[in-house]
């Protein structure tokens, strides 16, 4: 494992993350091995997580974390919502709960970093475009203000490391970089390569990079490359995704060949730059997990990579995010609460057998 010292702290942090938010519903595993998958990937040296209690994941999440002996060694980017949708001014006591409360869940004394966003007044379904712009950019300057007051408190007491802002758009993140965060956090890979813009601003500014998203979603993998093969039902096949094969098919020009292994060269891709402190990847089975540990090892990808992914999201010009909001998603707490009783349950059973085979 490769580890990236995050800016202004003692922190270092995997060049990787470990990201659950569907680690507990992928298809054709069950949550059991979304648990092993994170206990993989911990031993594998990851040593960032990320996560939130508002994901379906969240419970299952701790539960796994709790079980592992290197619970308290951790480096958490816990992602912290205020204001919400129906809210018009942040709210510090929220904000400081939130941080609260994933001390307790989580089992560590403070969180590396400290995921903000400002969904409100703009609606969830809106948020990545202008329509939520129109109603959070003017509202950037006194939520930051806000925000920072009660993150240099934080950070005396010791309960976290970094503040970063999660702005959804370029335009948001534009007008927050002069406001004082420590680091910010974007949708970053091959077919998102629009914060390269960025960075070079982000570094000579001292300020951390997280990325997320390098695998927009796994169609950046050798399974979704290959649409053509793709179930005739599956979701990469819906018209939201054509835009995106567009882009994927003008990179596969500039690159000449094909990769060998498309998943690992996207994680590379998403780790190549400097500036990236470390990159968010849902790893939901030991396999992949093993996967992105072979990207850390392959190493950085060539600068001419990179002005491929570059040159072939200019030629499309911006893709709306909400095409990337998918029907159904893993996202509730009743459902991942259900789940998370039915591992119990199997565990306990599991752990009956074991016994009586023992006194026998």
């Amino acid at each position: 494992m490769q580890f990236r010292r995050l800016p202004r702290t003692d922190i270092d942090m995997s060049v990787v993350a470990y990201g659950p938010f569907r680690f507990a519903a992928g298809a054709g595993h069950g949550p059991a091995e979304g648990v092993r998958a994170l206990h993989a990937a911990i031993d594998g040296g990851v040593n960032a997580i990320h996560s939130s209690a508002r994901y379906g994941s969240y419970p299952l999440l701790v539960e796994a974390l709790a079980r592992h002996p290197k619970r308290r060694e951790l480096n958490h980017i816990v992602k912290v919502v205020s204001p919400d949708h129906d809210e018009s001014a942040f709210d510090a006591e929220s904000f400081r709960r939130q941080v609260d409360e994933a001390l307790t869940a989580l089992g560590v004394d403070r969180l590396a970093v400290v995921q903000h966003l400002h969904r409100g007044p703009a609606a969830e379904s809106v948020i990545y475009d202008s329509g939520g712009d129109e109603g959070r950019v003017p509202l950037a300057d006194s939520v930051s203000e806000g925000v920072l007051e009660v993150t240099d408190q934080l950070k005396s007491e010791g309960k976290i490391g970094t503040i970063a802002s999660f702005p959804h758009t370029l335009s948001y993140a534009e007008r927050i970089l002069p406001a004082g965060f420590d680091g910010l956090v974007h949708s970053f890979g091959l077919l998102e390569p629009e914060v390269l813009d960025l960075l070079d601003d982000l570094q000579a500014r001292d300020m951390a990079f997280i990325g997320i998203r390098p695998l927009l979603q796994g169609l950046v993998t050798d399974h979704g490359v290959a649409r053509d093969v793709l179930a005739p039902k599956h979701d990469f096949r819906d018209s939201r995704w054509d835009p995106w094969y567009d882009q994927l098919d003008l990179l596969r020009q500039k690159l000449g060949n094909d990769p060998e292994n498309w998943t690992r060269f996207a994680i590379r891709f998403s780790i190549t730059r400097e500036t990236v402190t470390t990159n968010v990847i849902g790893m939901d089975t030991v396999e992949h997990v093993e996967v992105a540990l072979a990207a850390v090892d392959d190493g950085p990808l060539p600068a001419s990579v990179v002005a491929a992914a570059r040159e072939a999201a200019a030629r499309v010009g911006p893709i709306p995010k909400s095409t990337l909001d998918a029907p159904h998603v893993w996202t509730t707490r009743t459902v991942a609460a259900a789940v998370l009783r039915r591992v119990r349950r199997a565990g306990s059973s599991i752990a009956g057998r074991q016994r009586a085979h023992s006194a026998h």
